[in-house]
């Protein structure tokens, strides 16, 4: 079994984000099961909101790893700064799964 710490070193995602992406598909999955069962009304969008929100909180949140890297660091600018342009780009692929989900299933 990995530890946390391991998981973090492997895959750069820290428990915050973990835990926030977690709370979105937790209530984004609620909200599936309330739609498919008591409300069909709920449109598709409102059912993935959660994990909207939980992704740009990801995005605020490495947007403001990057300013504190280059405010603290202005002579090893350069491990922080390829750390966050790796979890931009994986915020940025998972965004666009979510976008690409959502697509498919309202059409």
């Amino acid at each position: 079994m990995l530890s946390l710490n391991e998981v973090r070193q492997w895959t750069g995602v820290t428990p915050f984000q973990w835990l926030l992406h977690s709370i979105g598909t937790l209530i984004a999955s609620i909200l599936l099961a309330l739609k498919l069962s008591l409300l069909p009304r709920i449109s598709y969008i409102l059912v993935f909101t959660p994990c909207f929100i939980a992704t740009s909180f990801d995005f605020y949140f490495i947007f403001v790893v990057i300013v504190r890297g280059l405010m603290t660091d202005k002579e090893q600018t350069r491990l922080p700064g390829l750390i966050s342009v790796f979890g931009t780009a994986r915020v940025a692929m998972l965004s666009f799964f979510q976008f690409l989900f959502y697509h498919k299933i309202t059409f």
